[in-house]
């Protein structure tokens, strides 16, 4: 069911994150909720609709960007350039840009759909706990 669920969900989904109760990823519709303070995805297929308690720290936006290959991008996915470059996709400065380190200071680049291939993802597990 889950797999029928998030093909269905993930081509309208506008967020990713991992569900607290089993640590899977999850594809859909992000909210907070103030009454029960937590963080919750909506999904839904074409049956019924389903609600998911997740880590609020491991919420990502779809940025309405494909690699190319076609992989929908996320925010904190990393991305390798076609000239080997690696670059963790960021919120900054109001848009979407892909960050890397040079010679020591930040730099924020252009995400170039035709250029870029989706290789991994920030390590929530790693960041969070």
């Amino acid at each position: 069911m889950a797999e029928k669920m998030t093909k269905n969900v993930v081509e309208k989904a506008f967020f990713r994150a991992i569900r607290k109760d089993n640590h899977e990823i999850v594809f859909g519709y992000y909210s907070y909720n103030p009454f029960m303070k937590r963080a919750e995805i909506f999904a839904y297929d074409d049956v019924q609709s389903y609600v998911y308690t997740v880590f609020p720290e491991s919420v990502e936006r779809y940025i309405c960007l494909h690699d190319k290959k076609g992989k929908m991008i996320f925010e904190g996915d990393i991305l390798q350039a076609d000239d080997g470059h690696l670059g963790q996709v960021v919120f900054e400065k109001g848009g979407f840009y892909k960050m890397y380190s040079k010679d020591g200071i930040k730099v924020f680049d252009k995400i170039f759909e035709d250029n870029e291939t989706v290789v991994g993802h920030v390590d929530f597990f790693k960041t969070c706990f």
